[in-house]
């Protein structure tokens, strides 16, 4: 185990080998911890690819391997990375931030059936926002053509109205004088090119109402196809809302990701909190020592150059070249 453990944080197994016992718990530690937010994004990752998306299993085990491979390597080298409160504050808004996506993710795939309810009742809501509009879109048309209907039906209800009162003779509204005439003759005329009119007009209506219904249903087959119910963004605001409205939903969801969040979190935790072990302490102090002994190498050699330029044939030399 200490072999694996010291491979996933990138060091070496022949020189973990020989550390204190302290210290090889340390390093099992930080391997074990690194595994787990590893194993919960590849699964996080597999089953988004899989159950949300809809891709085969080898996408989503590509997928999820992808994910992993990412996240060890961030982990990694939060665990290698050292220094002040520059590198902490990054490490602990990274870890924050990685923490975050994985539990909403893992939340999605979690609470998936309720997802599903609730991003079909927004599909609901968005087709009958778009048949409403185009209700509305074609309803003044209609109108208008329902209207010229019940006008021409008028026309020619008036048109059949004179004509009967004139093959009757009937007083006040004909020439007196029942039977055929050529005032008959005109009124029936009128009264056929009425009729003729509202029977136009009746079937431009009915032709109208079947374009608008076929053009509906298309503009709804279309919204619908084009509809993506497996889009993240819109997965995340039914999430948000199924939170807001249920607050039985609210305590489960907040403990799945309280739960989640720290487990994404411990590496960072871990990283910050425990203390440094005996061998690395060690290793900071030969580092120390290392860095004093160059100090003074280097204070030694400049020294050593200072006291070259002023031997005698290195003057006379400057000296003929222009130096000072």
């Amino acid at each position: 185990m200490l072999r694996l453990c010291s491979i996933l944080i990138g060091e070496e197994y022949k020189y973990t080998n020989r550390f204190q016992p302290s210290s090889k718990r340390k390093i099992l530690l930080l391997g074990t911890s690194m595994m787990i937010p590893v194993i919960l994004w590849f699964l996080t990752a597999f089953l988004s690819s899989k159950n949300l998306m809809d891709n085969g299993l080898t996408i989503s085990l590509i997928t999820g391997f992808i994910a992993a491979l990412i996240i060890y390597l961030i982990e990694r080298s939060i665990v290698l990375s050292n220094g002040g409160w520059p590198i902490a504050i990054f490490r602990i808004l990274l870890g924050f931030a990685i923490a975050s996506m994985g539990a909403i993710a893992l939340d999605l795939v979690i609470f998936k059936s309720d997802v599903d309810n609730k991003v079909n009742t927004f599909k609901g809501i968005y087709l009958d926002s778009i048949h409403n509009h185009l209700e509305n879109k074609y309803h003044k048309d209609l109108e208008d053509k329902r209207n010229l209907l019940k006008t021409t039906f008028i026309n020619y209800q008036n048109a059949e109205m004179n004509y009967k009162d004139e093959m009757q003779g009937k007083e006040g509204n004909s020439s007196g004088l029942a039977g055929n005439g050529s005032i008959s003759n005109k009124l029936e005329n009128i009264m056929d090119v009425a009729h003729a009119t509202y029977l136009k007009q009746g079937n431009t209506v009915k032709v109208f109402e079947s374009n608008k219904i076929l053009k509906i249903e298309e503009a709804l087959n279309e919204a619908e196809s084009k509809f993506n119910p497996n889009g993240l963004l819109i997965r995340i605001k039914a999430l948000n809302e199924l939170v807001q409205e249920d607050s039985n939903l609210s305590k489960i969801y907040w403990l799945f990701t309280g739960l989640l969040f720290l487990m994404e979190f411990i590496v960072i935790i871990i990283k910050l909190v425990s203390r440094k072990s005996i061998d690395e302490e060690v290793e900071l102090f030969r580092d120390e020592v290392t860095l004093t002994k160059l100090q003074q190498y280097r204070s030694i050699l400049q020294g050593n150059n200072h006291s070259l330029e002023n031997l005698p044939k290195i003057m006379k030399a400057n000296k003929l070249l222009g130096g000072d």
